[in-house]
């Protein structure tokens, strides 16, 4: 995995707390990156995950071939909730993976999607990229 110092996300500079995996995932360390990254990105497309979780790695593999199928007009993110378990207060979140989809510059989400489901997460995406 790529790691920076100082990242250039949708041309806001970000510290530390945000790093790319080799697919283009931004991985956010830090509530503020979140934060500023949803505010800021193009859809954002978050997956919610505990990194011992097994269904969540059969996820986070769906999560990762959607990059490669719909790989623009959106910003795919992934939250290790071990780091960062306040989103899952915030969001609601009983349950994980949970994906969770955003509208540009919101904060709430307008989809949420829990568990593995990847023809479900293809559809939303598809209907995403019809409405933009």
């Amino acid at each position: 995995m790529k790691s920076y110092w100082n990242v250039l996300v949708m041309g806001i500079a970000v510290s530390a707390s945000l790093s790319y995996t080799e697919n283009n995932i931004v991985s956010v360390k830090s509530k503020q990156a979140f934060n500023q990254l949803l505010l800021n990105a193009s859809q954002p497309l978050v997956i919610l995950f505990h990194s011992g979780c097994p269904v969540c790695s059969v996820t986070r593999g769906h999560f990762t071939n959607m990059t490669s199928k719909y790989p623009t007009a959106i910003t795919y993110v992934e939250v290790n909730v071990n780091k960062l378990h306040d989103l899952t207060q915030i969001y609601g979140v009983t349950s994980l993976p949970t994906i969770l989809i955003f509208q540009s510059g919101n904060m709430e989400p307008v989809y949420k999607l829990v568990g593995p489901d990847e023809k479900e997460l293809a559809s939303k995406i598809s209907e995403i990229l019809k409405t933009k």
